[in-house]
Parts: C-alpha cells; sequence; structure tokens
C-alpha cells in the first residue's frame, strides 16, 4: 500500500522548473475551477495541482529577455 500523505523535504530548485509551475498555474487561475477540479480528479493526485498556488507563493521567479530571475 502506498502512503498518500504530505513529505516535506529540501531540493535543489532550478529556476526554469518553477517559472514554468507558475506559467501552469496562471492559465489554471484563467479557467473554470470546477471543470478544472473535474478534469484533475481523472488523475492520481491531481487535485493537488489545485493548490498549485500556496506551494509556489515563497518563490517567485520572473523572466526578462531570456533570463530568470527570483522576485
Amino acid at each position: 500500500m502506498i502512503a498518500r500523505g504530505l513529505i516535506e523535504s529540501r531540493r535543489m530548485v532550478v529556476p526554469n522548473q518553477i517559472w514554468m509551475l507558475q506559467r501552469i498555474q496562471a492559465a489554471m487561475a484563467e479557467a473554470d475551477r470546477e471543470s478544472l477540479g473535474g478534469w484533475l480528479s481523472r488523475f492520481d493526485r491531481g487535485p493537488e495541482l489545485l493548490a498549485l498556488g500556496d506551494r509556489l507563493s515563497a518563490c517567485r521567479i520572473r523572466k526578462e529577455g531570456g533570463r530568470l530571475f527570483s522576485s
């Protein structure tokens, strides 16, 4: 049996990955929350993506002319 609890750990963060996740979060913010939630529920742990904004709130990256900067 696989545990489904939250696991906290530390790891290296690659700014490009965070920036791409922020783009996904922005697109989800514009979508109909109910429809998006229904679609995400088709995937294992998919609804967890609805909390992406909360997870990224302390780590913001901005892109300027092809370069990434922490905000």
